[in-house]
């Protein structure tokens, strides 16, 4: 059966309105997916040209710190569910190694901050039976900048259908983080 939660990550209010909601329906979560993620329209500027801070904070409240603030409501629950798996939907813009970019600073340092997060996030719950996922869907045609991008190269349906068995399935060394891309590539922090 499908219940339809309402949640807005940028929000401490909502997201404990939803974890009370969820606790309403059920004693626990066994998998928890942070997917919620913004881009801005003004995220390519270069260094040469005026930056957009508030604009920044908008991306870094939502995509950073989005998913701290729902899983820290959501822990009561998940900390009762069978699997306690914890799912961050990232990005390769986050891969400080193999950053190329000469712009999105908002974008690119939100999702690096959330890789942090999660690591930090790691080192303090796996030990309590945790397990994570950190993932890179690849390039979405979703709608991020108000409309649809149809440069991208995957369909959301495509990209789900690929994210699931990495969120769901089993690893090897589930002591070890890892950020992996829609083809079940390791990419660097």
């Amino acid at each position: 059966m499908l219940h339809i939660v309402s949640l807005d990550v940028s929000s401490v209010e909502s997201t404990r309105n939803a974890a009370q909601a969820v606790a309403a329906l059920t004693d626990h979560v066994d998998v928890l997916i942070n997917n919620a993620g913004i881009y801005s329209p003004t995220a390519g500027r270069s260094i040469r040209e005026p930056q957009d801070y508030s604009e920044m904070h908008r991306l870094y409240d939502v995509n950073a710190l989005g998913p701290l603030r729902v899983t820290e409501a959501f822990l009561p629950l998940t900390e009762r569910g069978g699997l306690k798996r914890l799912c961050f939907i990232s990005s390769e813009a986050g891969s400080i190694t193999r950053a190329e970019r000469t712009a999105w600073f908002g974008y690119c340092m939100s999702k690096a901050a959330l890789n942090m997060e999660v690591k930090i996030l790691f080192n303090d719950l796996y030990l309590s039976g945790y397990t994570f996922r950190v993932y890179h869907p690849g390039w979405i045609r979703s709608y991020m900048s108000g409309e649809k991008n149809m440069e991208a190269t995957l369909e959301p349906d495509e990209a789900a259908m690929k994210a699931i068995p990495i969120l769901l399935g089993q690893r090897e060394d589930e002591g070890q983080l890892v950020l992996v891309d829609y083809e079940k590539n390791e990419w660097p922090w």
